[in-house]
């Protein structure tokens, strides 16, 4: 398969520099030069480099992430903030997914780059000013007031030291709230607006089908919305960090994508036996299907090489990765939780 294969990213080198290719690319959004504008946003928020370095020794910061148990409260204030921000929101509304994943990524590349640990009682304030911020950039949001959102936190914090049977509770003012917003946005670098992992799921899922002209579009689309499940799965569990940035799980799960609808077999990512693909949709393919497509299956490897940027050894990776992830989560007791949001 090696040599079909370098063939293959040959004529998909030459076919992505076709000036129809780079307009449709252009057109949806995602283009050569998106693609590497977020890659480099996605690994400047999220590595600890000389911006973070003590000014006397010089010395790199050390990382003090929260623990699981301490992310898992974030993420549930997260989502219980957002229910209240919205004043005129219905009972059993859907909450605005995409502010929550931006508001949750937000949270994470914090706890990487804040000076200091975070810990419970930060929590509720924290992310109320995360939110704020985030639908800052939503025009039909109803901002909250300082005043607001101090009586919002109260009540977070109250909900949290009630569960952590701990009674040292404190009045947040409306000084307490600009200060941690500024504290929040140094720590940020002032970078509000970072790729997610359904917005990469996006970018990377355009690309290969532009790349590969719709011709396997049919075959993958069905398991996408599968894909979004899972994301919210993994963002609830699973903290963004330079070892396991969003692109890489977007990665992961467009590639147990196309080995879940038979475009591409298992061997394609080295992983002989995907165990989390017995509960995927869509993934007992008879073997007849998956042999139609094995005339092509070099070709669609070489765009979902071209679509990601990535070597086929990190696409192996990345498979693993989200395997691996997702038989864990199956036995996670927060699994459950995520239902709420979808």
């Amino acid at each position: 398969m090696s040599t079909s294969l370098d063939e293959a990213r040959v004529l998909m080198a030459r076919r992505s520099q076709e000036g129809c290719v780079q307009d449709e690319l252009e057109q949806r959004g995602a283009s050569d030069g998106v693609l590497k504008t977020w890659m480099t946003a996605e690994t400047k928020a999220l590595r600890l480099d000389a911006a973070t370095s003590t000014s006397k020794s010089h010395e790199p910061q050390v990382c003090k992430l929260p623990s699981l148990a301490t992310r898992s409260k974030a993420i549930t204030t997260l989502n219980n903030l957002l229910a209240k921000f919205d004043p005129g929101q219905d009972q059993g509304k859907f909450l605005d997914m995409k502010t929550w994943f931006q508001a949750g990524l937000l949270f994470d590349v914090y706890c990487v780059r804040s000076p200091n640990p975070l810990d419970v009682h930060s929590i509720p304030i924290v992310c109320a000013v995360l939110v704020r911020l985030c639908q800052k950039f939503d025009t039909k949001a109803n901002l909250c007031t300082n005043a607001k959102l101090s009586k919002l936190v109260a009540g977070s914090m109250d909900e949290l030291l009630i569960e952590a049977a701990d009674d040292n509770t404190e009045n947040v003012s409306e000084d307490d709230i600009k200060e941690t917003e500024l504290v929040v946005l140094t720590s940020l670098q002032y970078r509000l607006s970072m790729p997610t992992l359904p917005d990469w799921i996006t970018l990377i899922a355009s690309r290969l089908d532009t790349l590969t002209c719709g011709q396997f579009r049919q075959s993958i689309t069905p398991i996408w919305s599968f894909c979004s499940h899972l994301a919210s799965l993994f963002v609830w569990h699973c903290p963004a960090s330079a070892d396991h940035p969003p692109r890489r799980l977007a990665q992961g799960l467009v590639c147990l994508a196309c080995v879940a609808s038979g475009v591409l077999p298992d061997e394609a990512f080295d992983l002989r036996e995907l165990e989390c693909l017995s509960d995927w949709p869509w993934s007992s393919l008879s073997q007849a299907s998956q042999l139609s497509f094995s005339s092509r299956k070099s070709v669609l490897l070489a765009a979902l090489l071209a679509a990601t940027s990535a070597e086929c050894v990190d696409l192996q990776k990345d498979a693993k990765v989200v395997n691996d992830l997702e038989l864990l989560l199956r036995t996670a007791p927060l699994a459950n939780n995520v239902n709420g949001l979808m």
